[in-house]
């Protein structure tokens, strides 16, 4: 989701104010494609765990050391 519209949703001003606020949160392209890459490396299609069918990517979990 664009941070524009999470910006709107969160009633701020400005998106500066949104990713100061909220942007330690939010990963990275970088974080996004490592994680894709180390989910396929161990067998995992597309970013699902061990178990997971539905075919949709994992949360994204930022700040853990990747």
């Amino acid at each position: 989701m664009d941070i524009k519209t999470i910006a709107v949703w969160l009633g701020h001003s400005s998106t500066k104010l949104t990713l100061d606020t909220y942007g330690h949160l939010m990963g990275t392209d970088a974080e996004r494609a490592a994680i894709e890459r180390i989910n396929r490396a161990f067998g995992h299609q597309s970013g699902t765990s061990p178990g997971q069918t539905s075919g949709r990517p994992l949360p994204l979990q930022t700040g853990e050391g990747i």
